[in-house]
């Protein structure tokens, strides 16, 4: 363990100097889930290039910023974009944390479904659909489910559950799912990747 220490540091200090010898070139590891890396990302990538156009991104898949504490902390990753959990208090007094935006979750179906050509949705009406879901405690899933709750109503039918962003926006393009999504993965791509975000009221 003091050798894999000394070792991080002594590699960490060769990229400092690299750094302070040319502070426009270098490597940036950026941990965050997929649908943050479908929505959010490409754009700030781009901006980010432009300014920096030799230094390399790092991309890698992560879940909650809770499970990414020891790979921050080791140095595996420099920053980490992810949602801040809605059930527990997210402390880490070593790091710093910035809140960037409120997100919401929206309700989508393709729009070849019968559903994409209402003007107004009441989720009850969805009950008896089959829902693409995220895993429990996930952010997604969380709300939906109190969205249910709150109308007196038991959770609807699940017929996929994943992580997967690519997966979910396939199925509900070519076949007859409902699914929710963070706005922002949705917020101008919907159209493009032939899907409609339902008229649905959620919390």
């Amino acid at each position: 363990d003091r050798t894999r220490a000394a070792f991080d540091e002594l590699k960490q200090g060769l990229r400092d100097i690299e750094g302070l010898s040319d502070p426009t070139a270098g490597q940036i590891r950026i941990g965050c889930p997929e649908s943050i890396a479908a929505g959010i990302l490409p754009p700030i990538i781009q901006l980010f290039a432009k300014q920096f156009p030799r230094v390399v991104v790092h991309v890698e898949e992560v879940t909650t910023p809770t499970l990414e504490l020891p790979r921050l902390h080791a140095r595996g990753l420099d920053v980490v974009l992810a949602r801040m959990p809605i059930d527990q208090d997210f402390i880490a007094d070593d790091l710093e944390i910035e809140v960037l935006f409120e997100d919401y979750l929206v309700v989508a179906a393709g729009v070849q479904s019968r559903w994409a050509r209402r003007r107004r949705i009441e989720l009850v009406e969805l009950i008896d659909e089959t829902w693409i879901m995220t895993p429990p405690k996930v952010w997604n899933t969380m709300v939906i489910s109190r969205a249910f709750e709150a109308r007196g109503l038991a959770m609807p039918k699940i017929g996929v559950v994943t992580y997967s962003v690519q997966l979910r926006t396939n199925l509900l393009a070519s076949g007859d799912y409902i699914a929710t999504f963070p706005n922002s993965v949705l917020r101008g791509n919907a159209n493009r990747i032939g899907l409609k975000i339902l008229p649905v009221d959620l919390p």
